[in-house]
């Protein structure tokens, strides 16, 4: 366990012993003294400077929460503001933790979510400190700022945690149906009991699924395995009492009162599922698998045109053995590796196919895409001609690029930056779109399939680490977007290639282009 730990729940306890009102208010305070504090400084960045920053927002916060509950006074409202800061520096700490990582890893994200919630708890516990209508009780008030300090910030990072362990199929699901079903519960809240029993439903089927999802993982030991396990297993019984709560308020059914739901589901929260939950996972916190990619970063943004100086090129590449040994000459036909070491050698025909759930989308940017002059595809599937030039590129910032503008008829289509990197023995294709103030780089690794060559941003085993979508900020930021791009080359008889393009968002397809490629 770490030192912290006893250090801020002896702080806790000093608190409660001169605290005036013990019942409720403790419940909220263990989160806020211990809990929170405690996980986010062990799973925080030693180096970063937000923790470097970390005793400016964390010591005012827990003197005002000190003073709120010993001395309580008119000034809890303006103390809560305090309070409140602290909490938007650990929204912003996740925020900062997602933007230099993407959608990478889900585990991380499912964090960074924990920690940005938590600032909603932040301003639920300002509202019932200063006394503002929201609409509800101020008893309701509260209890939702008790929902974002465990339910969502808590809850979030223990699940986090369990992705650290190990990532299963249905993980993802698991977790992206927790990040999301605070949200359903207050919408239903405000709005409609239905709505509010659906997400119960739903809550209820995602909790026991990681119950049951808990017990296949291996632990540090058995004790971090029990109390890992105690405290999903509390929360698997807390929800089935707030189903039938919600079904006594909302349709009128007296089985189950405000006043048996605080202390029996508050206790049990804060308690076994809080307490223990937290200690489990203190024993040992799983490692982040998260590793900063590196690759060369394009400097180029918005427009690129090609200056009066500009070399043209015939092709993508000079040399496809690069690639090796990925792709290898002798195997991939050579009408494939023709196309790109000499590009301009072929005319291109492409087939546009936007997916019908894409299309209102689509549509909406067809006029962004116009001006940008980047990703400018027409809405129709009619097959279209592609025209296009390869200039050297200076100043980029990486080595050997190539600008290959594409265009249909005099609108510009694509303005892609080739290059290339090598990574652990793996020569990755590197390439750059170049937008305002950013540019999307499209790392896609090469392999052979018979004759036929695939070019893909999808991390199919452990030696394509780089492959992915990325948006680039400054000259270090690399943020993972949640699109996978995946070309597929043959050749259907001499001189003439298919090509098929796909590109998904979350794993769904969302834009096909097939390409005739003839010499």
């Amino acid at each position: 366990m770490p030192r912290i730990f006893y250090t801020h729940f002896a702080f806790f306890i000093f608190i409660t012993l001169w605290m005036e009102n013990q019942w409720p208010s403790i419940l909220l305070l263990l989160a806020q003294i211990v809990l929170i504090p405690v996980l986010f400084l062990v799973i925080v960045d030693e180096e970063s400077s937000f923790k470097k920053a970390y005793p400016f927002f964390a010591l005012p916060a827990y003197a005002s929460l000190a003073w709120m509950s010993i001395f309580p006074s008119n000034w809890n409202g303006l103390l809560s503001v305090i309070y409140l800061l602290f909490t938007v520096y650990i929204a912003l700490f996740g925020i900062r933790r997602f933007l230099h990582r993407g959608f990478i890893q889900v585990e991380e994200f499912v964090i960074d979510c924990g920690f940005i919630f938590l600032s909603v708890g932040g301003i639920w516990f300002l509202a019932y400190e200063m006394g503002i209508d929201t609409g509800f009780s101020p008893l309701i008030t509260w209890l939702t700022a008790i929902h974002f300090h465990y339910s969502a910030f808590l809850m979030l990072v223990f699940i986090g945690l369990l992705g650290r362990l190990k990532k299963g199929v249905l993980y993802p699901y698991m977790a992206s149906s927790m990040i999301l079903l605070p949200w359903v519960m207050a919408v239903g809240i405000s709005l409609s009991p239905w709505v509010e029993l659906i997400g119960i439903i739903v809550y209820i089927l995602s909790v026991f699924s990681i119950i049951i999802y808990s017990f296949r993982l291996a632990y540090v030991n058995r004790l971090q395995k029990t109390l890992v396990i105690t405290s999903f297993a509390s929360v698997g019984v807390t929800i089935i009492f707030a189903y039938l709560y919600i079904i006594s308020h909302s349709f009128q059914y007296g089985i189950v009162t405000i006043e048996w739901m605080l202390i029996f589901h508050g206790i049990t929260n804060a308690l076994l599922f809080g307490l223990i939950g937290s200690v489990g996972w203190l024993l040992a916190i799983p490692s982040s698998k998260w590793e900063a990619p590196n690759f060369p970063l394009s400097l180029i943004r918005g427009k690129y045109r090609p200056s009066k100086e500009a070399i043209p090129l015939r092709g993508l590449v000079d040399d496809m053995t690069i690639y090796a040994p990925f792709i290898k000459e002798e195997r991939v036909s050579q009408t494939v590796i023709d196309f790109y070491e000499n590009t301009l050698d072929y005319q291109l025909h492409a087939r546009v196919h936007w997916h019908t759930w894409f299309k209102p989308f689509a549509f909406v940017y067809r006029g962004i895409s116009r001006l940008l002059e980047q990703i400018n595809l027409p809405l129709s599937s009619k097959a279209i001609r592609m025209t296009g030039d390869i200039y050297r590129v200076e100043g980029d910032g990486r080595g050997d690029v190539r600008a290959w503008m594409r265009k249909i008829g005099e609108e510009t289509v694509f303005v892609a930056l080739y290059s290339f990197h090598e990574k652990e023995g793996r020569t990755y294709m590197n390439i750059a779109l170049p937008f305002p103030f950013t540019s999307m780089h499209g790392i896609l690794a090469l392999n052979e399939h018979g004759k036929d060559l695939e070019l893909t941003s999808e991390r199919k085993n452990s030696t394509m680490k780089d492959a992915g979508i990325y948006l680039a900020f400054g000259k270090n930021i690399r943020f993972r977007l949640p699109l996978s791009e995946n070309f597929y080359v043959q050749e259907i008889k001499k001189g003439k290639l298919q090509a098929s393009h796909r590109m998904r968002i979350l794993g769904i397809p969302f834009l096909t282009i097939h390409y005739d490629i003839t010499k």
